[in-house]
């Protein structure tokens, strides 16, 4: 695999392991000639997006690409259906991290745990920014909603959120197109 990979021009790395789309496309290129037998491989971050239960984390990253011109400041972007990376990241990010470059809410390089630098009211602003500006729906992450409680004084002495405001809190970010 490494010695096809070095022939496709990747520079590869004595001792580790091939980055999943240089693997793929090494399978791709050898499936063009002959069956390798062989199934691609899932790129693990958008594996993790796929699973998590806010549909926001699961947008399709070229739904919203075109109303984010910051795509054409980033340098060799490229996107698998719903997580996208550029040589000002190392990792695969989700679209919603895309709304946050575009809006501001974080800058370039992007670390991995880019939401970490936001408050959970910062979080729950760029999530209605998502939802009013580029077409982001569903259920919100339970962040946006923590965010939303405490913008409208539903959080308890402890931090918590109990179910019912939980309800009324998730109601309150749907209905809403932006936080004063």
């Amino acid at each position: 695999m490494k010695f096809y990979a070095e022939k496709l021009d990747y520079d590869i790395t004595e001792g580790e392991m091939l980055d999943t789309d240089v693997y793929n496309d090494v399978i791709s290129s050898i499936d063009d000639r002959l069956n390798s037998g062989r199934d691609q491989r899932e790129n693990s971050t958008r594996r993790f997006y796929k699973e998590q239960d806010s549909e926001y984390y699961d947008m399709d990253v070229d739904i919203v690409k075109s109303a984010c011109p910051i795509v054409d400041e980033l340098q060799n972007f490229s996107s698998l259906d719903i997580v996208w990376t550029c040589d000002e990241t190392d990792e695969y990010l989700p679209t919603l991290c895309l709304v946050a470059l575009q809006e501001d809410y974080i800058s370039t390089p992007v670390e991995p745990s880019w939401a970490s630098e936001l408050t959970d009211i910062e979080f729950a602003r760029l999530c209605l920014d998502a939802k009013s500006k580029y077409l982001f729906t569903g259920n919100p992450p339970f962040r946006a909603i923590r965010g939303t409680a405490i913008i409208a004084d539903h959080i308890v002495l402890d931090g918590e959120i109990d179910a019912s405001d939980y309800r009324v809190v998730r109601d309150f970010f749907k209905s809403s197109s932006s936080f004063q």
